[in-house]
């Protein structure tokens, strides 16, 4: 026998692992391995046990070598796995099928609780093997926990942004398969998290399960489809590439921004819903402040070459005095800024290594103009890098949304920043979703929604011409909304009853006039990195950033672990 096919059976069988046939669906066998915890052995049947539903291709047998959640189960956490083989993978016959993969694995639920005896079941599904835990975890009653790790929405929705929108209806048609995904986790009715990685490779993010349960809350989508996108109903171009992005972003749109969108149809009002048309226009604006930010600094650079090739730049002022150049230049208009925004401005290029943006060359630009800038090229420059900044509370800023999907992406970025941002305990509203990132020698430090916006309420004040800008006036309008948006679910967050639950699953009332310091003693648990929405068909949310096929972080398996502990499936760990 091969030396590579050995090493599963050696590991296992040190691990004392138990290989059984389980019977599926219409008596077929599956091929499975029940590993006890390595403290408690065996027979405990009062400890925990997790079902893992492999990803597409995967077989058990060599489960440990890909990830570590074995190790992690039963080492760490102190729990039974039960790993097992689809239905034509390995030694298990018959054809793959995701209707016969969901019937399979709720017998292999109703075996572990009425054969085995268990107490407590967790179905934990990576990729496409989510969509057996959200069927298994909806259906039946015998689920504890669910966990949602790096999954889709619908198999046509990544089929429609893996190769092209026409494949998603091959799917539909051919294939005639039922893989809602984003309808069953919200029915099931156990503890739930929902982890995800906005910037996966192969899940990309308008087809993830998080994107799709936002754009389900918030823009009552169904089929997750692909949003049409063509220059004629006013929308952005097609997707792109990352190393293709700053050059795709300059030919969305020309200079003068027009849309056959209807301008009243699209304008935000405050409090009321997220609609298409508004997310639609957001977009379009979005790419397009980019486009000409950067085509300013490209324009700007040229000149200056040109400048320096005919040695006119002796005879010249140098570009870094803009008083002098904004009393003599007659088509520039000055912006003046008080000390404390024009701090901020100073502030990253004064400090470009730990100041974020797109362009080194966008950073010298915010340098030579604080604190009065120069309409309209530098104010572009200024606005683009708030808004590249801008964390949408799920693990990604507006930047990478933009350069990595173009609307299908922001449309995603903004319902989750809603969705699952309208959630966020108050300790971690001023916090980053993410940590700082290097992008083209660059580092990006992302910021707040209330910080943009008050940087563009005040450059709006200074500059009475500002809203004449198509792009720039929707996008303040737009930031202004969800700035509001994210704070009117904050304060009904707040306002409402708390409750928290303890290990035993007993509840404990906070009369909202309770004395602040009690009552902020009994605030729900803040976990790390986690988003807790206590709300029942949410669940958590856990933004990651291993990557699909990678193992987590250890401060994304201690925030797992953290929400295990909460829910009370296991606990505590060592």
């Amino acid at each position: 026998m091969p030396e590579e096919a050995v090493k599963p059976l050696v590991t296992f069988a040190m691990a004392k692992a138990e290989q059984i046939w389980i019977p599926g669906y219409q008596d077929h066998q599956v091929d499975a391995m029940l590993l006890p915890p390595a403290s408690s052995g065996r027979d405990a049947v009062d400890r925990p046990v997790i079902m893992l539903c492999n990803p597409n291709g995967g077989l058990y047998e060599f489960h440990h070598l890909q990830m570590d959640w074995i190790k992690f189960y039963t080492t760490r956490l102190d729990c039974h796995v039960l790993v097992y083989n689809y239905r034509g993978y390995g030694r298990c016959k018959g054809s793959p099928s995701p209707a016969m993969h969901n019937l399979d694995g709720l017998a292999i639920v109703n075996y572990l609780k009425n054969e085995r005896g268990f107490v407590q079941i967790a179905v934990h599904g990576e990729s496409i093997g989510g969509l057996v835990a959200t069927y298994v975890a909806c259906t039946s009653p015998h689920v504890n926990v669910l966990i949602a790790d790096r999954t889709l929405a619908t198999v046509p929705a990544l089929a429609q942004r893996m190769i092209a929108r026409w494949a998603g209806t091959v799917v539909d048609w051919v294939m005639r398969w039922d893989t809602d995904n984003v309808q069953k986790y919200l029915d099931a009715p156990c503890a739930k998290i929902l982890c995800s990685d906005p910037s996966d490779e192969i899940i990309l993010d308008g087809a993830s399960l998080k994107s799709g349960v936002a754009l389900s809350v918030e823009l009552n989508d169904k089929t997750f489809d692909l949003p049409r996108q063509s220059v004629a109903d006013g929308s952005p171009a097609p997707p792109v590439s990352p190393a293709k992005a700053v050059c795709k972003i300059g030919i969305c749109f020309g200079p003068c921004s027009s849309s056959v969108v209807s301008e009243a149809a699209s304008r935000p009002v405050v409090g009321q819903p997220l609609t298409e048309s508004m997310v639609l226009r957001f977009s379009e604006a979005v790419l397009s402040v980019g486009r000409r930010a950067l085509e300013h600094e490209t324009g700007r650079d040229d000149e200056q070459h040109r400048r320096h090739e005919s040695g006119a730049l002796e005879e010249t002022e140098p570009c870094g005095d803009t008083s002098d150049a904004a009393a003599t230049g007659s088509s520039d208009v000055a912006i003046f800024m008080d000390d404390a925004v024009a701090a901020s401005v100073v502030e990253i290029a004064a400090a470009p290594e730990t100041q974020p943006i797109l362009r080194a060359d966008l950073v010298e630009a915010s340098a030579s103009v604080a604190p009065t800038l120069k309409f309209p090229g530098e104010l572009l420059a200024v606005v683009w890098m708030q808004l590249a900044r801008l964390d949408g509370y799920c693990g990604q800023v507006l930047l990478q949304a933009a350069e990595n999907g173009g609307h299908d992406k922001i449309r995603a970025w903004t319902a989750s920043l809603l969705t699952w941002g309208g959630y966020m305990a108050p300790e971690r509203r001023r916090e980053r979703s993410l940590e700082p990132f290097e992008r083209g020698g660059i580092l990006i430090v992302p910021i707040t929604i209330a910080e943009v916006h008050a940087v563009l309420q005040h450059l709006a004040e200074q500059h009475t011409s500002f809203k004449y800008d198509y792009d720039i006036d929707f996008v303040m309008l737009m930031v202004e909304y969800l700035d509001d948006a994210l704070q009117r679910r904050w304060r009904h967050l707040d306002s409402s009853t708390i409750e928290k639950r303890d290990v035993a699953g007993e509840s404990v009332q906070i009369d909202k006039k309770t004395d602040s310091r009690a009552a902020a003693g009994q605030r729900k648990t803040v976990i790390p990195l986690l988003i807790n929405t206590e709300d029942a068909r949410l669940g958590c949310l856990l933004p990651l950033r291993c990557g699909h096929n990678k193992n987590y972080e250890d401060a994304e398996k201690q925030a797992l672990i953290g929400f295990l502990r909460h829910v009370g499936f296991i606990g505590s760990v060592k």
